[in-house]
């Protein structure tokens, strides 16, 4: 990653990015719905963020996004 775009990054994004939706009793299927939709898009920012398909690994939180697209002005 760019050294502009990490500062970037971290100038947007200080304490990282987190996903969060409020808990309420949900059945098992609700539940299975909710979180799918969550998973896409979760995928569609780092998409947007780093211009490509994020892996899995980037997607559970194991690596770092590795290569931000830097715009050029």
């Amino acid at each position: 990653m760019g050294e502009r775009a990490s500062k970037g990054l971290n100038r947007r994004f200080p304490k990282g990015i987190r996903v969060s939706y409020p808990e309420k009793p949900a059945t098992g299927t609700e539940r299975a719905v909710r979180q799918d939709f969550m998973v896409k898009a979760f995928a569609s920012v780092l998409s947007g963020i780093s211009g490509r398909c994020p892996s899995e690994d980037e997607l559970l939180g194991l690596q770092g996004i590795g290569a931000l697209k830097e715009k050029k002005d």
